[in-house]
């Protein structure tokens, strides 16, 4: 038994579903197919904070990709809730960065000053504006800056309008639906043997998370990155104590309309190792507690982890892979894969119709692999 599409998207984590909404907007028959229940990894673990700071004074390709998503979002939203009637929970927030030592405040204005060389709204705070801000958080920090125009989406909630929409429009998914291999004529991919049937396609896409690299070997290719997994716990307080999306190093805390605050995360490169952790989920409510001492009180809801696909260079793989017709990859977004789903899905689209993309993903092709040195992806930890 086989099937036949235009475009085959292996992955229906938020990439592939964004990708296939595109497409099937344009008219292509488009099918995905995910070894599990749609967007229920990364995308289902992420807390959904929308946010981009400049780390640098260099032009970063990924901040302003970054950037191009954030102004899509609230017209994006407004577009999945007319199509599905689903709220996916995009509220203006607004964030805050928390400079709690000596050595971090002293680096405040300098700081600020990077973020308006990128255009990137930031302001510093007083400790009177701040308290004003938020007037939970302890009276040990007394520095911050607060950026207007950060946001956030439910991943549940957005993830479940995306597919649903793609779905509207013509878009197909098969789930519980393993790739075990490729299938080949000459130098072109025309389609995928799965643990189920045969599907063919004029272009198949590579948008598996961090399950990617495994899949470009059975091509032959050579897409180096890990799953850098990521503990997350959910916290209730009917107080609403938290007003802004928080974030200090690693470690932030985006609250919810009805009193939940998502903490997160840790970075561990520890391969696929399933199940939170003592140590890092002690970790998190220690983070907490340091910032909203009032959180001592709140009750966990939930605990749970991810894995976010991670590239040697820290940039997502977007284009055409060299020396094998129609085969195509989108993966690699790390910790911005909700943040970057609405341009990646458009350029990855223009790039299929052969049109000049709305932003430049040179730097994210994967021919630039070949001029680069080996990269350490050893496991290690890092909590702060």
């Amino acid at each position: 038994m086989s099937t036949q599409t235009d475009i085959l998207i292996i992955g229906g984590g938020v990439i592939g579903c964004s990708i296939a909404r595109e497409l099937a907007l344009r008219g292509k028959n488009t099918t995905i197919i995910e070894r599990g229940e749609p967007c229920r990894e990364a995308s289902w673990a992420a807390a959904g904070a929308l946010v981009v700071r400049a780390l640098g004074p260099e032009v970063d390709p990924l901040v302003e990709f970054k950037k191009a998503s954030l102004a899509l979002f609230e017209e994006h939203t407004k577009d999945l809730f007319d199509d599905t009637g689903i709220d996916s929970g995009y509220r203006k927030s607004g964030g805050l960065d928390l400079f709690p030592t000596d050595d971090e405040i002293q680096e405040i204005d300098a700081f600020v000053a990077l973020q308006e060389q990128h255009s990137i709204q930031a302001d510093r705070l007083t400790e009177r504006d701040l308290r004003k801000l938020e007037p939970n958080l302890t009276a040990d920090i007394k520095h911050g800056v607060l950026f207007p125009t950060f946001v956030q989406v439910r991943t549940p909630w957005y993830t479940r309008a995306l597919l649903t929409s793609a779905i509207k429009h013509g878009a197909k998914i098969e789930t519980h639906t393993e790739v075990r291999d490729f299938i080949r004529e000459g130098d072109r991919i025309v389609g995928v043997q799965t643990d189920r049937e045969e599907f063919f396609a004029d272009t198949t896409i590579l948008a598996g998370g961090p399950w990617t690299p495994a899949l470009a070997r059975l091509t032959g290719c050579d897409l180096p990155g890990v799953p850098v997994k990521g503990q997350m716990i959910l916290l209730f307080d009917r107080t609403h104590p938290v007003n802004h999306i928080i974030n200090h190093g690693k470690t932030y805390l985006t609250p919810r309309d009805e009193g939940r605050i998502v903490v997160g995360s840790t970075e561990e490169w520890v391969g696929f190792q399933r199940q939170n952790t003592v140590e890092g989920i002690s970790h998190l409510l220690d983070r907490a507690k340091r910032f909203y001492p009032c959180l001592e009180q709140a009750s966990v809801e939930r605990i749970w982890h991810g894995f976010r696909p991670l590239t040697v260079d820290g940039l997502p793989y977007i284009g055409r892979i060299s020396g094998l017709d129609g085969l195509f990859v989108s993966t690699g977004h790390y910790r911005s894969g909700i943040m970057l789903a609405p341009i990646t899905g458009k350029v990855v689209s223009d790039l299929l119709y052969r049109e000049t993309p709305s932003f430049d993903i040179t730097p994210f092709s994967p021919d630039r692999l070949s001029a680069m040195q080996t990269v350490d992806l050893s496991p290690r930890t890092d909590f702060e």
